[in-house]
């Protein structure tokens, strides 16, 4: 009899500990799903959904107030201010060529048809977004490199003649295609950027120079007649090396740039935009010899074996220059221009602490355009940071990495998956409608094969279904566990009391 009873015990024991030992585990299975609360706070999505609602609507009724202010004010004396640029460019078919294969030959195959796009400082209009500085340059754009963020654009997608800068392109495909220690021989072809009375180095029929000497000459001194004869010795023409610069512009996603030359020099027909140069920075400085080229202050080119003696050339851009005003600390790469079609250009990139902003500028004052470049790299530095998501996003596999403005948290942000047609997920973060970083992603960690393409916030449906299912099931199996351990009790007090009989 007490064996029998002994052998009970024993099993009430065991199946009391199995059951509490289910409740810890799924105890934490619901904590391994909320490892990201720090990510984003969905305890407050509907007040803070209302407050987002209010604002907009506030910031909606202020912007119509403005906007009727501002209407009044420009009817009266639109120059008066600074990001007023007139109204909106529209170019006709005639007016501009486009890069064959672009999504541009439908939208112009009509001569009538226009592009549209918008002017002004555009990232005012991002709440919470700060607020960008007025420059006089017609467009421009500040860019971190390794996200892609655009911090600050002022009607970046506006056509512009690139005047000189196109020479970072020409430089870029020159060092791709071409070797540095390669001899490149004078031909009538570089010459010929003499005559047309272009900034040049007077170079010689039948002179020879190293390809590396070439592009030094190119970028510091922005010769023409070199950037021919780069043009010629790589594309084995000017003409095929300018297709080549047009294919290229389009593998690095330039949507809207056309060269007819490498030099730069006033064509109607050659156009880019300040968002297109920054990808070609971008492309440009991964590249080592292009960050050296485009950052030297000051080369000599040895005397050759048609020249009487050395040519000593030095960069008039004060970006690169320690002892100027203007001197910008960390610039990387540079290249400005100037013609009185294009105005003042400028084309640059500045590493500091890590972290590379690329800045480019058309349509500039004649003089101090320099001191702008320079306000919005101060812009960009002093008021925005970076964000790692990657720690508290278990299934981020690379990236992560936001820059948003200076104190923004987790919570702020938002992020939307997008199945690739490889099979990853590609995460975007965004900070109020502003896309703000990636990642590659991978969900099938969780168990999630479901994924919403449509771009639905992954961990807010994780965190709903976690909170939809641990409250009653897990409530029920504590309380069976807990009358379980009651009746243990009362099982080994009658056992007591048997024996004390």
């Amino acid at each position: 009899m007490k064996r029998k009873k002994a052998l009970s015990l024993l099993f009430t024991f065991c199946l009391t500990a199995s059951l509490i030992n289910n409740v810890v585990t799924a105890e934490d299975d619901v904590e391994i799903v909320y490892e990201d609360d720090s990510y984003d706070s969905y305890e407050d999505d509907s007040s803070s959904e209302n407050s987002d609602s209010e604002n907009s609507d506030s910031s909606e009724s202020s912007e119509s107030s403005d906007s009727e202010s501002d209407t009044s004010e420009e009817e009266s004396d639109p120059s008066s201010d600074p990001n007023y640029l007139g109204e909106p460019v529209y170019l006709s078919n005639s007016e501009r060529q486009t890069t064959p294969g672009t999504t541009d030959i439908d939208v112009l195959g009509d001569s009538d048809s226009t592009i549209n796009y918008e002017v002004g400082i555009t990232t005012n209009s991002i709440p919470g977004w700060p607020e960008g500085i007025p420059i006089s340059g017609q467009s421009g754009i500040v860019m971190e490199e390794s996200t892609g963020t655009i911090l600050y654009a002022k009607s970046m997608n506006a056509p512009i003649q690139p005047a000189s800068t196109v020479k970072l392109m020409t430089c870029l495909l020159a060092l791709e295609k071409g070797n540095l220690s390669d001899n490149v021989v004078v031909t009538a072809t570089g010459v010929s950027g003499i005559v047309d009375g272009g900034p040049n180095v007077q170079i010689q029929e039948g002179e020879i120079f190293t390809l590396e000497q070439c592009l030094y000459a190119m970028i510091i001194s922005s010769a023409n007649d070199m950037a021919l004869q780069v043009a010629e010795h790589i594309g084995g023409s000017v003409d095929n090396f300018v297709q080549m610069m047009n294919d290229r512009a389009k593998e690095l996603g330039c949507s809207d740039t056309v060269f007819t030359n490498p030099t730069g020099s006033p064509d109607p027909a050659m156009h880019t935009t300040a968002y297109d140069m920054a990808l070609i920075v971008k492309a440009g400085i991964q590249n080592e010899d292009f960050r050296r080229i485009t950052s030297t202050l000051s080369y000599t080119i040895p005397a050759t074996n048609v020249s009487g003696g050395e040519r000593v050339l030095t960069s008039s851009l004060t970006l690169i220059n320690p002892s100027s005003e203007t001197y910008c600390d960390g610039c990387i790469s540079g290249k400005g221009g100037y013609t009185e079609s294009s105005g003042s250009t400028v084309a640059s990139a500045v590493t500091r602490n890590d972290c590379t902003l690329i800045t480019t500028m058309f349509g500039g004052a004649a003089e101090g355009y320099e001191n702008e470049v320079v306000s919005l790299y101060t812009y960009g530095y002093n008021n925005f940071s970076f964000l790692d998501l990657a720690a508290n996003d278990f299934s981020v596999l690379s990236g992560g990495k936001v820059i948003a403005p200076v104190g923004t948290t987790p919570e702020q942000l938002s992020s939307q998956d997008t199945l690739q047609s490889d099979g990853s997920i590609l995460r975007t973060y965004t900070y109020n409608g502003a896309a703000v970083g990636t990642a590659i992603a991978d969900l099938s960690s969780d168990g999630d094969t479901g994924i919403d393409t449509s771009g639905t916030e992954h961990m807010k449906e994780a965190r709903e279904f976690t909170e939809n299912k641990s409250i009653i099931p897990y409530g029920v199996i504590g309380a069976i566990g807990l009358l379980l351990v009651i009746l243990l009790i009362v099982r080994i007090v009658k056992i007591a009391k048997s024996r004390s009989y």
